[in-house]
């Protein structure tokens, strides 16, 4: 009769749990409450953050391999599925990466940049590359995606439950063909910028410029390639 009156009193509330809205109710048994809340597999976690390189859509021109150009539309480039995505009269559309050599578009700022598509031995990663200066010495970046995951303490309750998409750019120095990973550092770039090393680097000091800044770093590989 005891059991038959315990089996009763868990099923109930069991029962009446499950017919609750409040997500964050506890689960709490008559009996052996504590060791069966723990049984309890946590929630798991959400995908938060951005696929995206550019949240709004950049009007922009479409170079592809077979020749045909794509312009006039609004473009957004997914990094995750590898596609820009074209904004139409019809719907959005998707376009895979592999089939495009190069985009030039304008963000809301009327900031002009040119993203190609490029691999080599050095440089075997699919995707695309932003050109932050094309010169005689040039300085690329390859667009990424990386999943911080989540960090949550269940027994503190704290951090975050959720894991996130974050950009993670890779930066390269170009030179006659060759190709050369790099950080933007200040040490770094006088290295590769060594026969004018003083001067880029009074014109910095000069333009507080910072060698982490890409708009700076271009401002720099621009003087340079202009001396």
């Amino acid at each position: 009769m005891k059991r038959i009156a315990l089996l009763f009193i868990v099923f109930f509330t069991i029962n009446a749990y499950s017919q609750s809205n409040d997500a964050s109710q506890s689960l709490i048994y008559s009996s052996g409450g504590a060791s069966t809340v723990l049984e309890i597999p946590v929630r798991p976690a959400d995908m938060v953050g951005s696929v995206y390189y550019n949240e709004v859509w950049y009007i922009g021109i479409i170079n592809l391999f077979d020749g045909r150009v794509i312009k006039g539309y609004g473009l957004k480039y997914d990094i995750k599925s590898q596609y820009v995505e074209i904004k139409t009269d019809d719907g959005i559309k998707i376009l895979p990466v592999g089939l495009i050599e190069n985009i030039t578009w304008r963000d809301v700022n009327g900031k002009e940049e040119t993203l190609i598509n490029w691999s080599n031995i050095e440089v075997s990663e699919t995707g695309f590359y932003s050109v932050i200066y094309d010169g005689q010495k040039s300085v690329i970046k390859k667009i990424g995606l990386q999943i911080i995951d989540s960090n949550y303490n269940v027994a503190m309750d704290v951090g975050s439950k959720d894991n996130k998409y974050t950009q993670k750019n890779d930066y390269f120095f170009v030179e006659n063909g060759k190709v050369k990973k790099t950080r933007k550092k200040r040490k770094e770039v006088l290295v590769f910028l060594a026969d004018r090393k003083d001067q880029i680097s009074d014109y910095a000091k000069e333009n507080n410029l910072r060698y982490s800044s890409d708009d700076d770093l271009k401002k720099i590989f621009s003087y340079y390639n202009s001396l």
